[in-house]
């Protein structure tokens, strides 16, 4: 089983990923900002059996759109991946929700930079695109809870 769990910071993907690793056993593998960003990366990663991706390449893509640098990850390469994850059965998930709850969140727990926080709404409707886009399942928890 390989599950990933994409969306903004302060969406609830870490709280969402713990739980599906609990209920189904696996391992949570967490991407970070430091994590390389190549299409071999992301292959090799996607050799893991049993885990829960917490963030993986669309991030990479979103947070580069959004802050105006140069991505690390091309059109083709996404769209392979993409593919990549069909046949492995990989589901992909991006988590939406509120833009008020989600600065909350991260206004409580008070580490992320301004420069996040003042991008969270932009951020937020560049994945719900993305996934549009790409026909990849959204979890709109303002739609849940």
């Amino acid at each position: 089983m390989r599950i990933i769990v994409e969306g903004c910071d302060g969406v609830g993907k870490s709280t969402y990923a713990s739980f599906l690793a609990d209920t189904y056993g696996c391992d949570v593998i967490h991407m970070t900002s430091g994590s390389p960003k190549n299409l071999r990366s992301y292959l090799h990663r996607l050799r893991n059996d049993n885990v829960i991706f917490d963030r993986f390449f669309i991030s990479e893509v979103i947070y580069s759109k959004v802050f105006m640098r140069k991505t690390k990850i091309r059109e083709f390469e996404i769209r392979f991946l993409l593919f990549v994850c069909k046949l492995m059965e990989c589901k992909i998930y991006v988590m939406t929700h509120s833009d008020d709850v989600i600065l909350a969140r991260l206004k409580a727990r008070d580490d992320e930079s301004d420069t996040i926080l003042n991008h969270i709404s932009e951020l937020n409707k560049a994945y719900v695109e993305f996934a549009e886009k790409y026909k990849i399942n959204i979890l709109d928890w303002s739609k849940i809870q």
